[in-house]
């Protein structure tokens, strides 16, 4: 899990990264469709994440809408960036299930 996570970046020699994803207007998809509907977009969100996440990558809700993605450190600060912007991307699309329902 999580614990394990940090443990384990904690011993190695390098950097590692730690993403912080806070889902923006969740609480209407809530409101509007029930918590039935929001649980199930939150594991499709999740694993929209674990798509686009490194090899290796651990992923774990801390919140009601907060996701952190811990892996050891990218080639560079950008491919770092361009990994956040992958994954931005990957969460704003539109669940076709919801007609257009958006996150993010």
């Amino acid at each position: 899990g999580l614990e394990q996570a940090i443990a384990g970046l904690g011993v190695s020699d390098g950097p590692f990264v730690a993403m912080l994803i806070d889902l923006d207007g969740f609480k209407s998809v809530n409101d509007t469709y029930g918590h039935t509907i929001g649980d199930g977009l939150l594991v499709k969100v999740a694993r929209r994440i674990e798509d686009h996440a490194p090899q290796g990558a651990t992923i774990a809700r801390i919140g009601g809408d907060e996701f952190v993605l811990l892996f050891s450190a990218c080639r560079s600060p950008e491919a770092a960036g361009e990994l956040a912007s992958s994954i931005i991307a990957a969460i704003a699309n539109p669940d076709p299930e919801l007609n257009s329902v958006r996150v993010g």
